[in-house]
């Protein structure tokens, strides 16, 4: 939702709830009212090329069809291509997948295709066209793969590379301390900060589950592990080509990772992943969006804890740094 720039408030443009969960209420009804855009639109009219790949849970869900209205679909709101899902979530082996506003069905004849590697593949092959036509126009991004939302479905080769790897096999207890330890060795948490009670009344230690039991978590891990390793590599593969044309020194990546948590099927809590978006044409050090998001954090915090600073952050940065467009 930071893309609309709302600033938190997800009632000012409609998203009090989300889509498949809208009223007839203002703020509540999942429609982004007229005086409220999304970068895609302010880098549009500023004569940037605009994409968005992967998921799309902005469109009302009374429009997520081929009937339409489609002023609330991507092509609608500031984006000139389009290539994904509407919704929460989404089959990753046969999606209800659509190309601008019209559905296809690249997966239908061939056995494996998945839209994650799909995805990364149609922005690489957009990136191409736009330099290919115009190599000095500036591009906007707005990359969203599935994953690591539900469902998980990564492809059986990430899961065997990962299950070869034997990551989970010593069970939640021992896990949760070494990346505890971890993260003091990294700083990320402070050097005394103590580990919460174990929630016995939830969680059964790993100890006191039967083999079975044991044996479908790590399954489980895997499989989610997989899934972000898999995704993460296609999210590579996307980064490359802004390299291999020569423009990574003169492109702003904004990798967020995670936002409140990963999917509630089988587990005690919610949420979805990763959502990078890459933008061209600017010249800036990623410590420079740090500092300004740092410096705007306390007034500029959503409810998921998340820095709604990126926008405004993007904006700044253009600002400073003008294109010849």
């Amino acid at each position: 939702m930071t893309f609309e720039g709302a600033n938190g408030i997800f009632h000012s443009v409609g998203f009090g709830v989300i889509s498949e969960q809208a009223t007839g209420y203002p703020g509540y009804n999942s429609i982004i009212p007229r005086d409220k855009v999304t970068i895609g639109r302010i880098l549009k009219e500023n004569g940037y090329s605009t994409s968005w790949f992967g998921k799309d849970h902005n469109t009302p869900a009374f429009s997520a069809s081929q009937a339409g209205p489609f002023d609330q679909w991507p092509n609608g709101m500031g984006f000139d291509y389009f290539y994904g899902f509407v919704g929460g979530d989404a089959n990753q082996w046969e999606p209800n997948l659509f190309r601008n506003t019209s559905e296809i069905y690249p997966y239908v004849g061939h056995p494996g295709w998945n839209l994650t590697t799909a995805m990364a593949d149609d922005a690489i092959e957009y990136m191409k066209r736009v330099n290919a036509v115009s190599p000095e126009q500036p591009f906007f991004i707005y990359y969203v793969p599935g994953g690591t939302h539900a469902p998980h479905h990564p492809t059986p080769e990430w899961i065997k590379k990962i299950s070869d790897m034997h990551l989970f096999d010593r069970g939640w207890d021992d896990l949760r301390e070494q990346i505890f330890k971890n993260q003091k060795k990294l700083g990320v948490i402070p050097p005394d900060a103590k580990l919460t009670p174990w929630p016995s009344d939830l969680l059964k230690h790993w100890n006191q589950l039967t083999p079975d039991e044991q044996k479908m978590f790590i399954r489980q891990v895997d499989v989610f592990a997989a899934y972000a390793a898999y995704t993460d590599n296609e999210i590579g593969r996307v980064i490359q080509e802004v390299e291999d044309e020569g423009k990574l020194d003169n492109t702003l990546i904004i990798y967020i990772e995670g936002d409140n948590g990963t999917s509630s099927e089988g587990t005690l809590s919610d949420g979805y992943p990763v959502a990078p978006a890459v933008l061209r044409q600017v010249d800036v050090h990623i410590q420079q969006i740090l500092e300004h998001s740092s410096r705007t954090r306390d007034s500029s915090t959503d409810m998921s804890g998340g820095p709604m600073a990126s926008l405004r952050s993007v904006l700044d940065m253009l600002h400073q740094n003008t294109h010849p467009n």
